[in-house]
């Protein structure tokens, strides 16, 4: 800052992209140290021996009280050689409570906290299980506070909220329902939130019943909003993480220096676990289906549509486009003007002189089309671009497969355009 260096007290600075390399190199050399000596050490059985683990600078172990004393020993002595200062006042150790008294002997010339409650590890919960629901309800505490102030964002950007929720905030709660079991109850004053504040608020003050929190729920593909009931699928989540991660325990719990991983496999469990996703939600859809009137599958779907969602899954830059004609062809236009600077916005068609056109063909004059692009398709040639907005709702095409309405507008505008192109 200011041409002067400021230097980290403890490891990379964070944000840092090489902190993660860095803190591998490190930590695994200290690994396997500690392996080393486990291995040449007779005088502990096989299954007494501590095994630990490390995500970055964050390193644990377990096992019995003697072991851990001599691992720590072991950390506190090969650490400082590989760079890796162990600190004992922001160490936990989670006993059980019978054993408190025990521990604090085999620990007494040390600053290791002690406790039978349990502690946060790795944004999970080491403990009992009453300690690790109320640390839950602390973090549902505060993430129902951070969406009541996302929800006062969305009645003035609704898309911005929406998008701040789908593409960030979420994946924070993803995560914890990934590591810790039994979220399900715990997790329903964070989707009462959700339903009586956020979705009213990025909804025009709609507030929805149990079938439609269930579409919203769904993948924007499926013609839903993706904001997930989380009390629902937490179960569900965090057993797909345990089947994902498989290989990754295994590793942990053989605590061989060799790493072993099946790539081939993890990706089978990967798509095994997408599939059971895509089937879960179809399941779903076809039976909110089962209840929908006929505009509500049709609005439906509209929604599936190839490329209908992407104003959902795309980050807002200005704000909710209307779906409009003369703000969809601007739009058009601004986005084509930013690439070349050949682009006219409804600009007259070239009279006619005498030539004969189709009887449904447009042959007034200063007939025009919406946007026109040079160079568009091919150099020294200009493209042309006409907007239809229609109402699959209408009378007209009610009774219409999309498809069918879509194609059917398609050839009007070409019988209409095309020979005077």
């Amino acid at each position: 800052m200011d041409g002067k260096e400021i230097l980290s007290q403890e490891g990379t600075t964070q944000g840092d992209p090489i902190a993660m390399p860095a803190y591998t190199v490190g930590i695994a050399s200290l690994l396997l140290q500690m392996i080393q000596v486990r291995e040449d050490d007779v005088s502990t059985a096989s299954d007494e021996k501590v095994k630990h683990a490390a995500y970055a600078d964050d390193l644990g172990g377990a096992r019995v009280l003697g072991c851990l004393r001599t691992w720590w020993n072991q950390v506190v002595h090969f650490g400082p050689l590989l760079g890796y200062y162990p600190k004992a006042l922001k160490s936990w150790l989670v006993v059980k409570e019978d054993r408190v008294d025990a521990v604090r002997e085999i620990f007494v010339d040390t600053d290791i906290n002690i406790t039978s409650e349990g502690h946060a590890y790795l944004r999970g919960f080491v403990g009992r299980k009453e300690s690790r629901e109320n640390y839950v309800k602390e973090l549902v505490k505060k993430w129902c506070e951070q969406v009541m102030n996302l929800s006062k964002i969305a009645q003035s950007e609704p898309q911005a909220a929406y998008a701040a929720f789908v593409s960030g905030f979420q994946h924070k709660l993803t995560y914890y329902m990934h590591t810790l079991p039994n979220l399900g109850p715990l997790l329903q004053p964070f989707d009462e939130i959700l339903n009586h504040y956020f979705i009213p608020a990025i909804t025009e003050g709609h507030h929805c019943s149990q079938d439609k929190c269930k579409l919203l729920s769904l993948p924007a593909r499926f013609g839903g909003l993706a904001i997930p009931i989380l009390s629902q699928i937490a179960y569900r989540e965090y057993e797909y993480s345990k089947k994902a991660s498989q290989q990754l325990t295994e590793n942990i719990k053989s605590q061989t220096a060799e790493y072993s991983f099946d790539n081939t496999a993890h990706h089978s469990t990967k798509n095994d676990i997408k599939r059971s996703r895509n089937l879960e939600h179809e399941q779903i859809l076809a039976g909110l289906q089962e209840r929908m009137n006929g505009d509500q599958k049709r609005a439906n779907e509209i929604a599936q549509k190839k490329r209908a969602s992407n104003w959902l899954t795309s980050l807002p830059i200005s704000g909710f486009v209307h779906q409009r004609h003369d703000d969809i062809h601007d739009l058009f236009g601004h986005m084509a003007s930013e690439i070349t600077n050949d682009v006219e916005i409804e600009s007259n068609l070239l009279p006619l002189t005498g030539e004969q056109l189709h009887a449904t063909a447009n042959g007034k004059d200063k007939s025009r089309l919406d946007i026109s692009i040079g160079g568009f398709w091919q150099r020294g040639q200009r493209a042309f671009f006409d907007v239809w907005v229609f109402n699959p709702f209408a009378p007209s095409y009610r009774n219409q497969k999309l498809s069918t309405a879509f194609s059917a507008n398609k050839r009007e505008k070409k019988r209409a355009y095309a020979e005077r192109m």
